[in-house]
């Protein structure tokens, strides 16, 4: 069996749509300033407490394959992920990506 990929017959998710129709508006960095970004997103979140307290939630399952997957991609624990993003939130880093589109269209 012998398929050829034909980019043409791609199906896309929204995400992916909007990076293939934003594609030429692409300006490339400079590359000290893709390294520099390479090596903080290789390293996970430091959380400053040395003391962790054990919680236990109920999540959806879906929510938590999706941030099993995430987290996979980034190279860490899916326990570590729901960790650093509810941290990110408790001190206000978490940015809604709607809500920052619609700031940055106003």
């Amino acid at each position: 069996m012998n398929e050829t990929y034909e980019p043409e017959n791609a199906i896309l998710d929204d995400e992916e749509q909007v990076y293939e129709d934003q594609f030429d508006d692409f300006v490339p960095g400079k590359a000290e300033d893709r390294q520099s970004l390479m090596a903080v997103a290789s390293q996970p979140p430091k959380i400053v407490s040395d003391k962790k307290q054990m919680v236990s939630i109920r999540l959806d399952p879906q929510d938590i394959q999706v941030i099993r997957q995430q987290a996979e991609r980034a190279g860490i624990g899916y326990q570590t992920m729901i960790s650093s993003l509810l941290h990110q939130y408790a001190i206000g880093d978490l940015v809604n990506i709607h809500e920052a589109r619609k700031v940055l269209r106003a």
